[in-house]
């Protein structure tokens, strides 16, 4: 008992959400796109409005959502496989990796292209290159865009930091991130970092073209000209609206690669999808609501968000019970509703540096500090916080390793 975060039982929340019928997801004023028939719009809700959509800034999930939409990344995650696996996105495969763990030689794809924009001559997205890959990453180092992702590879790549404090200048290469050839990127490491290519799927990593961010200054933020599935048409403080990029590349979707699971995953549509290309909308809405209860209101109206997750207020309007997680009969004609382990969890610690609760110089006192210490924890009443502020729907358990992914033991 003497590491007290391991002692701390933490919550896991299940994650409930649930989607209107298919008949709710088309426009209730019908644009005709170029296909014919009514638009395809899709309307959903972040509970924050994400600020800069800028992936030097990425630092919330609010960001981070509209982000890699907007732009791409070098891998992402397979949509449906559980536990999450990744693959290539504007990489060609995984990564070769040295024995010695330190060196990454990553292959992008060719053909692929900006979206269209002003930045770019004539308004036509150029092919994006590995010299773009090392561009993004250098601009985690350069202090005059404060950014927010450079902890993801501090003291990672080699000659990365020395670059940052030698004046953060473009024209001088950096020794551990360099572009062998326009679709070929080496990363050299400082000492082994397994966990690099997850980072190269996270937001902050998002590739960018550097005529744009030249060209739009400080409202490259909410100018965003990325190589993702969408691009922006318009973004305020109440909500943002996106439509597809046509650059986006043309891969037709794999069910079974990506993971699909009839047991757990059919019922909603998803084999209508196979072989078809993303994206398979005309227009993603996405409304910054803070309150769930102002969310809830909207989705239940039918014809305004088409998500959300089930507030703790509702829960037991809406469940009929909450093991198994079911619906009331009235609404489960009504929605679909899925439920699952999110990864997300929440966790006390204790502070060992104070030496009032932690480590004590004087044996005697750091003997007793223990004792309150597992005082502390014996008394929390875990069941009762779990049911107060989640309804009894959270997970209890020790550690900091969520249930959700395959490692918790």
């Amino acid at each position: 008992m003497s590491a007290a975060p391991r002692r701390n039982p933490v919550r896991l929340l299940p994650l409930l959400v649930a989607c209107m019928l298919a008949a709710g997801c088309t426009d209730p004023a019908p644009r005709l796109p170029a296909g014919g028939g009514p638009a395809k719009v899709f309307r959903y809700s972040l509970a924050d409005t994400p600020g800069s959509l800028d992936p030097v800034r990425a630092s919330t999930v609010y960001q981070s959502q509209l982000i890699l939409n907007l732009f791409d990344t070098l891998y992402e995650y397979k949509f449906l496989q559980r536990p999450y696996v990744l693959k290539p996105a504007l990489a060609s495969a995984l990564p070769v990796v040295s024995e010695d763990g330190l060196t990454y030689t990553i292959s992008l794809r060719t053909g692929q292209r900006f979206a269209d924009d002003a930045a770019f001559p004539g308004g036509k997205g150029r092919e994006i290159v590995a010299a773009d890959v090392v561009y993004s990453l250098q601009r985690q180092f350069d202090p005059a865009n404060k950014p927010a992702g450079t902890w993801l590879w501090q003291d990672r790549i080699v000659g990365l930091d020395e670059w940052k404090q030698a004046g953060a200048d473009y024209a001088v290469p950096v020794a551990g991130l360099r572009a062998l050839d326009t679709h070929v990127l080496q990363i050299q490491l400082k000492r082994p970092y397994p966990q690099l290519i997850y980072t190269l799927a996270m937001a902050s990593a998002a590739i960018v073209p550097r005529e744009a961010v030249e060209f739009y200054g400080r409202e490259f933020s909410i100018n965003p000209v990325g190589s993702g599935p969408f691009r922006l048409a318009s973004f305020d403080s109440a909500r943002a609206v996106l439509i597809p990029n046509p650059n986006y590349r043309r891969e037709p979707l794999d069910l079974q690669a990506e993971g699909y699971d009839p047991a757990s995953q059919g019922g909603y549509g998803l084999e209508r999808l196979d072989g078809r290309a993303p994206p398979f909308l005309d227009r993603l809405e996405i409304s910054f609501v803070r309150e769930s209860s102002a969310r809830w209101s909207s989705f239940t109206k039918t014809d305004e968000l088409q998500f959300t997750g089930l507030p703790n207020e509702q829960l037991y309007r809406v469940l009929e019970s909450t093991e198994p997680v079911q619906l009331k009969p009235e609404f489960a004609r009504a929605y679909h509703m899925q439920s699952a382990l999110e990864a997300g969890l929440v966790f006390n610690v204790f502070n060992m540096s104070f030496p009032e609760l932690g480590y004590h110089p004087d044996p005697l006192r750091n003997k007793r500090n223990h004792a309150l210490r597992c005082a502390i924890i014996k008394g929390f009443d875990w069941e009762a916080r779990n049911e107060s502020f989640y309804g009894g729907l959270g997970v209890i358990f020790p550690g900091i390793i969520p249930p959700a992914v395959a490692e918790f033991d």
